[in-house]
């Protein structure tokens, strides 16, 4: 019998000195973890083996995060955040890998590909310059992390029509459902 695919999935903040954004009193954290806990639920009918750096909203700093991935060892490590920005005018998701080729590349390419396709109406903010549409960055979480990791931002928070978005928790399932449609992809293909 095949070994489950085992997927760490973060809930992007809150740590103690960054609660990650907040505005018009909707919080970042709460929203990446409701996504998070129904992208668990969706892993697991699927037949993946999920676990999670929180399920609750109690604070999480980023080098825990990183430890509980040493410790688990699963093959992918994907964090869930929205964004914010300046400007109320900026939007759209973006998937990020650390900086280069890595292992990530090709479940973030899956899960950028099914975003977009989910999301048609939605902008995604893509990096095609090495040939893949993940934008890379120096993260800690993808810095740091031993297994394929990649960070998903769902929206800005700080954009009106996708902070009302992402607060309706059909667009959470639906986010959800996307993302593991695009892991399943790249579990059966790998």
């Amino acid at each position: 019998m095949k070994n489950k695919t085992r997927i760490l999935i973060d809930p992007g903040h809150p740590a103690k000195d960054n609660p990650g954004a907040i505005h018009e009193g909707v919080f970042e954290a709460d929203i990446n973890l409701q996504v998070a806990i129904r992208l668990g639920d969706k892993l697991a009918a699927a037949g993946f083996a999920e676990r999670y750096t929180r399920k609750d909203s109690l604070p999480v700093e980023l080098y825990d995060r990183v430890h509980i991935e040493h410790l688990t060892k699963p093959d992918l490590f994907i964090s869930l955040h929205c964004n914010s920005f300046s400007s109320p005018g900026v939007h759209g998701l973006e998937v990020f890998t650390s900086v280069g080729q890595t292992a990530a590349d090709q479940a973030a390419t899956c899960v950028s590909k099914c975003l977009q396709r989910s999301f048609p109406a939605s902008s995604f903010r893509a990096d095609l310059s090495d040939g893949d549409p993940d934008k890379e960055a120096h993260f800690y979480v993808l810095d740091n992390t031993r297994c394929a990791a990649m960070l998903v931002e769902m929206g800005f928070l700080s954009n009106p029509a996708e902070r009302a978005w992402l607060t309706d928790p059909e667009t959470q399932d639906a986010i959800a459902e996307a993302i593991c449609i695009a892991l399943i992809e790249w579990r059966d293909n790998r």
